[in-house]
């Protein structure tokens, strides 16, 4: 905002509108990343259910599914750069796990899981390395 202000001291007015939606975008994206860092999901698992809450400060969003019927599924990543992708599912439905974690919170996650009872399975393959971007 500055530098608007000193064009248009200098005679470049027009500069200004731009100067402020400029502004006013990166304050609504700094807003969003930061209400955004609230989102949170929960996994209860119990005897006969597992269930996932979603929700900010309360809960949004919920699946149960029966445990004797749940699994995850832990889906490799298409660049070695990025984080590998988790699924629950039962035969009706399924939702995505930690989809905004980076690459080491979902490998704690995954390491989470994989000591759990509830059975699990890796699929996909990675295409293409972070080797293969420098050549």
């Amino acid at each position: 905002m500055l530098v608007a202000l000193v064009w248009s001291l200098a005679g470049a007015w027009l500069i200004l509108p731009f100067a402020g939606l400029e502004v006013s975008l990166l304050a609504y994206l700094a807003y969003r990343v930061c209400r955004d860092t609230y989102n949170q999901q929960v996994l209860h698992i119990e005897p006969g259910h597992v269930v996932l809450t979603q929700g900010r400060y309360r809960t949004v969003k919920q699946w149960r599914l029966k445990r004797a019927q749940s699994s995850f599924v832990i889906y490799a990543p298409a660049h070695s750069l990025s984080p590998r992708q988790v699924e629950l599912r039962d035969q009706h439905q399924s939702c995505r796990i930690g989809e905004k974690l980076n690459q080491q919170d979902t490998e704690q996650l995954i390491d989470i899981i994989t000591h759990l009872e509830i059975p699990y399975h890796m699929t996909g393959k990675t295409k293409i390395t972070a080797m293969q971007d420098w050549q």
